[in-house]
Formats: structure tokens, sequence, C-alpha cells
């Protein structure tokens, strides 16, 4: 009985010590030599790039060192694309950008025309990202006539995709429109299903910028029906957001309802899934830093949300066809459900009293089983009792035939033995120190090993950490630069969305900067940049962020703000820099400040609102510079 519960263990902790595939593949690279362990490298580095971004890029640098070490070149193009894609998942976006144009060099030596093409789009992807629509339109269009020139129908879609989406950005809406048709005639209804879902998103929201909202509802549909395929939450979500918001619009509210309750299951399928992510995530740290019991932990997590996630979707499929009928049965026949649950209620019991009646004939059983245990264990103790007895009795014989038989040999025997066993003595006392010195060194080794990579891991993080900083501030402002500032846009956005509270921007740019850079030189000009900057900093509260926006711009964020709060801080800006005295090398002058406001609502993306900020600044500078404006008052007149 005692093997049987010990072999019980041992698979209970073998089950949850599984092995991952991941598990798998790092026992496996540890055997792979060549281009077999750099094809392990990537594969690894693929499935750490959405869970754990760091490691992601730790196997992809030593992935791209054995690539350039077998001199295997198009790996090597390869690892520089998965770099890169690491780092834009640690939001390190330049440096992204810089290893794609590192892997553009090196395809274009390989003359492989669709790696040229992929990594083309990448960088266009990027630059659009990074709010940079030239340089995106740019690679976009080299990517576009490259693939038109080797009939590429994927990278054709792909290419019109990508500048259809900036031209959308930059408000010029009928070219966007042409370029998405483009787009939705090359991409493969089987292949793309995401893509084509995405397009039609695209071209509903054209739509509901000419107010076409017949048009718009069906390309909405038609979105859901190729997303909804893919199995794509966040692609549903989007599309049953800007249908139910529609809806609600045209006053057509059974169907905003329906739209909003599918909203909030997809919505809790997206967390379920982001969720089971960091599960995993959390699961592959802690297995890296070899505390293997929280690993554990975690995985089990995982594999539990994984089963909760296929509940789930069984459960919002039965919702999403049934819910119509199931809600008509509950008003017509309320008293008969009612009945229903009651004996529902009832065979509840009686199962229960089942349940319970089971659990006692198996406690029984339980308790008859340990009692055979026991009466197995006692007859086992007087079997070897009795064994022990009848082989003393034989030993006894042995002994007494032995000392008549051979009392003329037994101090030969005896002599041999001690000379033996002295023999087999020294072996192992020489074998004991050759193993006990041979585990010293091995363990000073190992020690000095560890001791060195604790330190490298250190300065790597302290590093890291430096790198991450100056990714996001300006150089010179020290204020938050375009990156950083997208990435509060986003936060702030999914919080409007969650609140519904509003906050506004503010676009302001110094008045005739180009004059004192021309009659006062640059460095005066990054005198005047610096000390706004500050006074910037002084003025607004602790929740608003400003940032550098581009050259002599700078962009506010201010949460939790209307219009006219907007306004009553930008004109508190605008006093303390026109009042300020800039005085640099013996020369003194004053500088002014024009600002455009605008605020965020449910009918506008980012984009747009910053446009019209835009768009009020450079009303306020046609219109005598030095002032705030706020959009609301222009808009009419645009």
């Amino acid at each position: 009985m005692k093997k049987i519960l010990l072999l019980l263990l041992v698979i209970s902790f073998s089950t949850l010590s599984a092995l991952t595939k991941l598990d798998s593949l790092r026992l496996e690279l540890d055997k792979s030599k060549g281009k077999e362990r750099i094809s392990i490298l990537d594969t690894i580095q693929k499935e750490y790039l959405e869970i754990y971004p760091k490691a992601s890029l730790q196997y992809g640098i030593e992935a791209l060192a054995l690539s350039r070490q077998l001199n295997d070149r198009q790996s090597e193009v390869n690892e520089l694309i998965n770099i890169a894609h690491s780092y834009r998942n640690l939001e390190e976006y330049d440096t992204a950008l810089q290893y794609l144009h590192k892997s553009l060099a090196k395809a274009n030596q390989l003359d492989d025309k669709k790696i040229i093409i992929e990594i083309q789009l990448d960088i266009s992807k990027q630059y659009a990202d990074n709010f940079n629509s030239s340089k995106a339109f740019q690679f976009a269009i080299n990517a576009n006539k490259l693939s038109e020139e080797i009939q590429f129908k994927e990278g054709i879609a792909r290419s019109n995709f990508l500048m259809g989406d900036i031209y959308l950005m930059l408000g010029e809406i009928n070219d966007a429109q042409v370029l998405f048709e483009r787009s939705l005639q090359n991409f493969d209804d089987q292949k793309q299903p995401i893509s084509i879902g995405r397009i039609y998103e695209k071209l509903a929201i054209i739509n509901l910028e000419n107010n076409e909202l017949k048009m718009a509802e069906e390309n909405f549909q038609k979105g859901l029906i190729y997303h909804n395929n893919a199995n794509n939450t966040e692609g549903l979500i989007r599309c049953y957001e800007k249908l139910a918001a529609m809806m609600k619009d045209q006053g057509r509210t059974r169907a905003a309802q329906d739209y909003y309750q599918k909203l909030y299951h997809y919505n809790q399928e997206l967390e379920l899934k982001l969720s089971r992510n960091m599960n995993l995530y959390l699961y592959e740290y802690h297995n890296a830093q070899g505390e293997r019991k929280r690993a554990i932990e975690y995985l089990q997590l995982y594999e539990a949300q994984q089963d909760s996630l296929k509940n789930f979707r069984a459960k919002k499929s039965f919702e999403t066809h049934y819910q119509k009928i199931i809600t008509e049965l509950i008003e017509n026949y309320h008293e008969e459900k009612t009945d229903i649950q009651d004996k529902h209620e009832k065979d509840l019991t009686m199962k229960n009293r089942q349940i319970v009646k089971t659990q006692k004939e198996n406690i029984k059983k339980i308790e008859e089983l340990k009692r055979l245990e026991k009466e197995t264990i006692l007859q086992k103790k007087i079997f070897q009792i009795e064994n022990q007895k009848k082989k003393d009795q034989i030993e006894k014989l042995q002994a007494e035939k032995e000392l008549k038989d051979l009392k003329i040999s037994q101090k030969i025997r005896e002599r041999n033995f001690l000379i033996f066993s002295s023999a087999i003595f020294i072996v192992l006392l020489i074998l004991f120190y050759l193993n006990f010195h041979q585990k010293r060194e091995l363990s000073k080794v190992l020690e000095k090993k560890n001791q060195y990579l604790t330190e490298l891991t250190k300065e790597l993080m302290e590093k890291e950490k430096e790198l991450e900083r100056q990714a996001k501030t300006d150089y010179l402002t020290e204020l938050p630069n375009r990156n950083a500032m997208a990435e509060k846009l986003k936060h702030e956005k999914y919080r409007f969305l969650r609140n519904k509270n509003p906050f506004s921007l503010i676009i302001s740019d110094i008045d005739d900067f180009k004059k004192i850079n021309d009659n006062y030189g640059h460095d005066f000009g990054d005198f005047v940049l610096s000390n706004i900057a500050k006074l910037i900093k002084k003025t607004i509260r602790k929740q608003d962020v400003c940032a550098r926006w581009g050259g002599e711009e700078f962009l506010f964020l201010l949460p939790e703000t209307d219009e006219k709060g907007s306004a009553i801080l930008a004109e508190k800006v605008r006093k303390s820099i026109e009042k300020f005295d800039f005085e640099f090398n013996e020369q003194k002058i004053h500088c002014s400040m024009t600002f455009g406001t605008s605020v965020f609502r449910k009918d506008i993306t980012i984009d747009k609102c910053l446009k019209e900020a835009d768009n009020a600044l450079y009303h306020g500078k046609n219109t005598g510079k030095n002032k705030v404006v706020k959009y609301s008052l222009i808009k009419d007149k645009n």
C-alpha cells in the first residue's frame, strides 16, 4: 500500500512539473549545434516575443551572433528582424527602427525581394506609429513599387493599406478610401481574414466621416464576419464598440443594447486572455530564475485559465445564438420557469443525498482498505521474523561446520581478507579524495561564473533603465519626448473609454522662433527652449503632462479638463512667458507663444483631436499670434 501511495505522489508531481513547449525547446537547445541551434533559438525567440520580450531579445541576440559566426546571411537577416520586433514589444521604438534598417541593408545584399518588401512594410508601420508620416509613406511607396514589379499580391495589399492608413491619419479620406479598396482586391479571404476585417473597419470609419451611416453599418458588419472567422477578439471589440455607439446616436436602443452586451462579453474574454498570458510570462520568468515552485504555481493558473477561456467561449456562443429565445421564454413563461427551478432544486437535493451516500460508502471502503493494509503489514512482519529465525539456524549450522572443517585454513583466509580489505579501503580512499578535490575545484569555478553573471546582469539592468529614461526624454528641455507623449495619449484614451471623464489637448508654438535663431544664434534659441520648458513645468498642475512635440512646438495633455479649463491654463502659461526676460550672453529679449486647444470626444480619434488643436494654433498664428484659440470657436469657419 505504501508503494502505491508513493507511486501516486510521484505521478502527481510529474504532472505538475510537466514540461511546456518552451522547456522542451530549451532541452533540445542544449544538445544542438550549428544551423539546427539557430533554428531552435529562432523558435524560442518567437515563442517568447509576446509573453517575455526581454528573454526573446536575449535569444535573438544569441541567434544573431551564431548566424554571423556560421556566415549564414539569410538567418542573419531573419534574426535582425526578430530583434527589432523584440525591441518594439519593449517599446524601444528607435532601437527597433535601427535594427530594421540593418536588416534591410543585409536583405538588399541578398537581393531577396520578398524579404525586402516585408522589411520596408515593417519600417513604414514603425514610422507611422512614431507619427513620422513622411518617412512612413516613403517606405510604403517603395514596398508598393517593388511588389508591383514582382507581382507580389500580399505586398501590394499591405502597402496600399499602410498608405491608406497614413492618408486617413492626415484627414485625406477620399485618397484613403481608394487605397483601402485597392488593398481589399489583393488580400486572400482564406489566408488574411484579420487584414480584410481591418480594411472594412477603415472603410466604415470613412463612411462615418461622410455621414454614410447605412454603408458604415454594413462595412462594420462585414468586418465582424472576418474577425469572428479569425477569432480576433480585439477586432470584434472595435467593431462592436463603433456599432453600439452608432445605434445609440440613432436612437436604436434595442440594437445598441445587444451590441453593448456582446462588447461586454468580448472585453471579458480579452481580459482573460491577457491575464492568461501574464501567468505564462510569470511562469517563464520564475522558471528562468530557477524558482521552480513559484513557476509551477503560475503554470497551474495558466492551465486553469486555458480551460476557463474554452468554457467562456462556449458560454459566449450559446448566449450569442440563443439569447433572444431565452429572453422571450423568461418574459412569457415566468411561472413555468419557477416550477422547473423547484423541480431542479428537488433533483439537485436528491443528487446531493445520493452523493453523500456514495461518499459514506467510499469512506467505508477506504477504512476497509486501511484495515486490510494493517493486517497485511502485520502478516509481513510475522513472516519476516520466522524467516529470520530459520536464517539464523542455517547460519549457526554453517558456522559449526566451518569450525570443524576449516580450522587450518581459517588463519590464511583471515590474512587474505585483511589484505584485500586494506587494498579496497586504500582504493576507495583515493577515489574519494579525487572526487572531493574535483568537486571543490568545480565549485570554485561555478562560484566565479555566478558572481560574474550577477555583476553583468546588474550592469545590464542599470544600462537598460538609463536607456529607457533617455528614450522617453527630450535631451534639451528634459520634458517627455514625442514617443513618451504618444504612449500617455493612448493610456488617457483608454481611461476616457472606461470612466468617460473628458481630457483636453493644447498645442503651442513659440512665435517667430526662426528669427531668434537667425538674429541671436542657435545657442540663444536652445536657451529660450530650455527656459520656456522650466516656466511650463512651474505653471502646469501635477496631473498635467507637457512634452516637446517637435522643434519649437509643445503638446499639453490635461486629464479630466474641459475646454474652458484648458483655455484658462493655456492663458496662464502664455502670460508667464510673455513677462519673462530671456537674457543670454548680455543680450535680452522677450518671447511669446500661441496656443490651440481641443477636447477629446467619443466620436473622434486622438489624431483628429490633435489636428483640431493644430488648426486652432494656426488660426491664432494667422490672426496676430501671442494668444489662446479654442477649436470650438473656429470649427464653423473651417
